[in-house]
């Protein structure tokens, strides 16, 4: 016998599955999120689309020494 579910199960579900998926917090600060990305897109481009950001940007947050100075 099948059980029938309503559309607050599916979206129970749902937020159950997403939450048991990520076992940590995603990334807040901009370079987090590139790094990020970087490791699950592979490409400048396709993570500057993601974030909507310029292919720029990301080369300027993932290259060696970014760090501001003040």
């Amino acid at each position: 016998m099948h059980r029938r579910v309503g559309r607050g199960g599916i979206d129970d579900a749902l937020e159950r599955a997403d939450h048991e998926t990520f076992t940590r917090e995603p990334p807040k600060t901009l370079k987090a999120r590139i790094n990020f990305l970087m490791g699950k897109l592979k490409t400048i481009k396709a993570v500057a689309a993601e974030l909507g950001v310029s292919q720029r940007s990301v080369e300027r947050a993932t290259a060696p020494g970014n760090a501001r100075r003040r």
